[in-house]
């Protein structure tokens, strides 16, 4: 595990690997935010999964980046490389349009995904979100800043006092367990969000948007960032039968520590993943 940011790679320019994650996200950022003054066509992966040209030349920027920086790293990509192997060595793990159903449709929920893994353990995350122009990164020992800023995951006492963010994934059955557990938590909760983008859902419990996060079909690409920050921000993140989360976890809870065991008492039974 990294201790601190000396012990991150470094780029032949001498960047460090968080400063490298930053800056590509930011740049593919930048492409996603022109090209949504375009129209955006889409091909469908699924019934409800798309993907566009933006989201193949956000990632051909990002692997590029990369590959001129680490030459000797290996990349896990949503579009084009998904089937890396991720347990060994040094990982990069991309999604480059997170969000992309709310991309299409004009909603400004969406963000681009960078994160290093080392060994199977996230070592840093960067998570862009280019409409608001905010970059939430950080890893273990390196803290999580939002911009420069330093933030954490909340630190909500309760279920009562509490912001829940919600996603919903592809498949129709597991989508409708989630919103029924959903509408069993309302009476107990603040409100509830829906965003329409995993790896976003995360970047916010690491910064402390949101009390608890959760998602009931999540990926690599989704999840390695926020496994990197969300410790390392005071929060907490589990898989969705309550273990501890890997890369190739199905489903995840994160946010207040508080939070997250109160849910899991309370409805972590009910049929939601």
């Amino acid at each position: 595990m990294v201790s601190d940011g000396r012990s991150l790679p470094r780029s032949a320019r001498g960047q460090d690997a968080l400063a490298v994650a930053e800056q590509l996200a930011r740049d593919a950022g930048a492409l996603i935010r022109r090209a949504a003054l375009l129209e955006r066509p889409a091909e469908h992966k699924g019934r409800t999964n798309l993907v566009t040209a933006t989201d193949h030349a956000s990632e051909a920027l990002i692997i590029e980046g990369i590959e001129s920086a680490f030459p000797s790293h290996a990349i896990l990509s949503e579009e084009s490389r998904p089937d890396t192997s991720w347990e060994r060595g040094w990982v990069w793990v991309i999604d480059p349009l997170d969000g992309t159903r709310n991309f299409v449709s004009g909603i400004p929920l969406y963000c681009v995904n960078i994160g290093l893994v080392r060994d199977g353990e996230p070592v840093l995350g960067a998570t862009y979100d280019p409409h608001r122009d905010v970059c939430i990164r950080g890893g273990p020992g390196l803290g999580v800043h939002a911009n420069g800023r330093r933030v954490g995951a909340s630190q909500a006492a309760d279920l009562a006092s509490s912001v829940v963010t919600a996603d919903l994934g592809y498949y129709d059955e597991r989508a409708t367990m989630m919103l029924a557990t959903v509408q069993e938590m309302i009476p107990e909760i603040q409100a509830v969000r829906i965003i329409g983008s995993a790896a976003l859902g995360l970047a916010w419990a690491a910064a402390g948007l949101s009390d608890l996060n959760l998602h009931s079909l999540v990926f690599p690409w989704d999840i390695a960032a926020g496994m990197a920050m969300l410790p390392e921000g005071g929060g907490v993140l589990f898989d969705r039968d309550g273990g501890p989360v890997r890369l190739d976890s199905q489903g995840i809870v994160a946010g207040s520590s508080a939070v997250a065991a109160e849910f899991f008492a309370r409805f972590g039974a009910r049929p939601w993943r």
